[in-house]
């Protein structure tokens, strides 16, 4: 394959870093558009649901907070730490319980 001639630098042009594609934009540009007016419904229909079935209204909030809230990722703490633990008290490796920290 013929490689192209670009004037790009190495690291930049393209799109940028978490850009949406055109499709992906337009496609949350219609939703908002369409569901822009419906928000008082949505509002009481949440409200007569949450009335009507708690656990249906908690799930429905649930489902919903991944398109509010940022996903979470899990924290791995392996490596070394800034710190070391010292268990007081009961000389068992698993007692946490009372785990105190000591800075190394």
């Amino acid at each position: 394959m013929a490689r192209t001639i670009t004037t790009f630098k190495k690291g930049e042009g393209g799109k940028k870093k978490g850009s949406l594609n055109r499709t992906t934009r337009e496609t949350k540009e219609i939703l908002v558009n369409a569901l822009g007016g419906h928000i008082d419904n949505i509002n009481e229909a949440l409200n007569e649901l949450k009335e009507k079935d708690i656990k249906a209204y908690l799930d429905i909030i649930t489902r919903l907070l991944v398109y509010i809230l940022p996903k979470q990722s899990e924290t791995d703490l392996k490596g070394n730490l800034p710190f070391k633990v010292v268990f007081d008290g009961d000389s068992r490796k698993d007692n946490t319980e009372t785990a105190s920290r000591e800075a190394i």
